[in-house]
């Protein structure tokens, strides 16, 4: 990972970074993978997002008689949370609409914080591993993170069928594809995060943004 900064000159989106930082604030640092080209994290800053001891924001206008983070609506912290991804969606290259908010991993810690998990699906494909989060401290947003999340240049329609697919396991198992095995996935498609050959995944050095990339897949 590395500074935005050091990548000023090939980085399209910083415009929109340097009117974010005047907008909320020269501390917030952009931390670049220069694999994906793209924010890892965004952190340094602080932003009132919902009622806390470190804004303030009114409880009364999240709901009658809240007065801590247990009784705030979920869907009041996802409503914020992707007002602010479409407003640096050209900074965090991703749309609200390719982004499920993934209940188990959205919820308050105690009454200071607050953390949000995205999942990310593509043409209604999920992207295996892939998160967008949002880590909020009495209540004012600290951080956001990104993992896996990338630009999808491949096709999301498969070329063969789950038929085909499963057909495929079967005679690479071979003998070892008994009747009595537990099938649990039927066949879903997902898009799995890959390094493009070919790169060396364990020491990157090519141009930014050229490290990783995507494959569309049947699971079984």
């Amino acid at each position: 990972p590395a500074d935005a900064e050091q990548h000023r000159g090939a980085l399209p989106f910083m415009p929109r970074v340097d009117a974010f930082r005047a907008e909320y604030g020269a501390a917030w640092r952009f931390t670049i993978d220069e694999k994906r080209g793209l924010p890892t994290l965004i952190s340094g800053g602080s932003i009132p997002f919902i009622p806390g001891n470190a804004n303030d924001l009114a409880w009364t206008d999240v709901a009658a008689g809240c007065r801590d983070n247990s009784c705030i609506p979920t869907d009041h912290v996802e409503g914020l949370a992707r007002t602010f991804i479409d407003e640096n969606h050209e900074i965090l290259v991703v749309h609200p609409s390719d982004l499920v908010l993934d209940s188990a991993g959205t919820q308050p810690i105690g009454n200071h914080h607050y953390f949000l998990r995205f999942a990310n699906e593509v043409d209604s494909v999920p992207v295996d591993q892939a998160s967008l989060f949002f880590r909020i401290n009495g209540g004012n947003l600290i951080q956001v993170a990104s993992e896996k999340i990338a630009p999808v240049e491949v096709e999301t329609t498969p070329s063969i069928d789950r038929t085909a697919g499963w057909a495929a396991v079967q005679d690479y198992l071979g003998a070892a594809a008994r009747a009595t095995d537990l099938i649990k996935d039927r066949g879903s498609l997902h898009l799995i995060p890959v390094t493009p050959k070919p790169v060396d995944p364990d020491a990157f050095e090519g141009p930014l943004g050229s490290g990783f990339g995507y494959k569309l897949a049947w699971k079984y």
